[in-house]
């Protein structure tokens, strides 16, 4: 990057992410999960997962000159990527006049070219910006830290096959698309198709217990669950997170919860039993 304030501190909130920011990238296979190309061209294109801003690969498609202020005209919300991210209040005042090739599924759209897209090609996952953030209103709306917290879990190498009920199911599994039947823990099935790279996206998750997929001869299972590890965790901890973006330290360890009442009433119920058995000693 040539610094980018904004992208770097939306990047820095995102939970449990390490981030090196190099003014060049010249290793194309780092040992890292996912490259973010902020309006650069690199020395060498890196072979694995990358977030490349205003600027993309000579093997993916050729320039083809600018569009000046592009308007925003549709998204698909459905997709991980913009899970909780909108559109509406979002001015871009420069984009790239490309086509993406076909692996690649535009996400945000003007009438003249697509403005954000998404996809896999040979195992690796790209997402591509057409125009610099920096060149939009984006940055300063609140949608942009989530968009970037969506792409670092979708640019995440380790798939997933255990989500929380209401997040979309996604993974790749063809290399074209096709037709699949998705069975719900109820025994109910939805039709769908995963799109032009092969990949299943599937967002009716809102059951909790285990999904069917099917596909030809082949099939996939994956489980949605009400559980979240950190929230079943009830030990002290020296971080406490709270939401996406902020965690909250402790400064003073401090010992609460010792009740005194039960050692208070042993006493007042000794008491009571002597002064039963001194009575009737007395009568007696």
């Amino acid at each position: 990057t040539r610094g980018n304030s904004f992208l770097e501190r939306a990047l820095r909130s995102v939970s449990k992410l390490d981030l090196d920011v190099e003014a060049n990238f010249t290793d194309p296979g780092p040992a890292v999960d996912f490259v973010v190309l902020d309006d650069v061209v690199p020395s060498a294109w890196p072979s694995g997962n990358v977030l490349a801003i205003h600027t993309q690969s000579t093997n993916w498609f050729q320039p083809s000159g600018s569009i000046d202020g592009p308007p925003i005209v549709d998204w698909k919300s459905t997709h991980p990527l913009l899970r909780f991210v909108n559109f509406d209040n979002v001015q871009v005042t420069k984009a790239l006049a490309a086509k993406p090739p076909a692996w690649l599924t535009p996400l945000v759209e003007s009438p003249s070219a697509p403005l954000l897209a998404a996809g896999e090609n040979n195992g690796q996952r790209a997402v591509w910006i057409g125009f610099n953030p920096l060149d939009s209103t984006w940055p300063l709306r609140v949608s942009f830290p989530i968009f970037i917290a969506n792409a670092a879990d979708w640019l995440n190498p380790d798939a997933r096959t255990s989500i929380r009920v209401g997040e979309p199911f996604h993974m790749r599994l063809a290399s074209g698309e096709q037709s699949m039947t998705v069975e719900l823990p109820d025994g109910s099935t939805r039709e769908t198709r995963t799109t032009a790279t092969g990949e299943l996206i599937f967002g009716d998750t809102f059951q909790q217990g285990v999904y069917s997929a099917t596909f030809g001869t082949n099939a996939l299972r994956f489980c949605v669950n009400l559980l979240d590890s950190d929230e079943s965790r009830i030990r002290s901890r020296e971080s406490l997170k709270l939401g996406e973006y902020g965690t909250v330290e402790a400064t003073v360890q401090a010992n609460a919860g010792k009740e005194a009442w039960r050692w208070i009433a042993l006493i007042c119920l000794g008491f009571i039993l002597f002064e039963w058995w001194f009575y009737h000693r007395r009568t007696a």
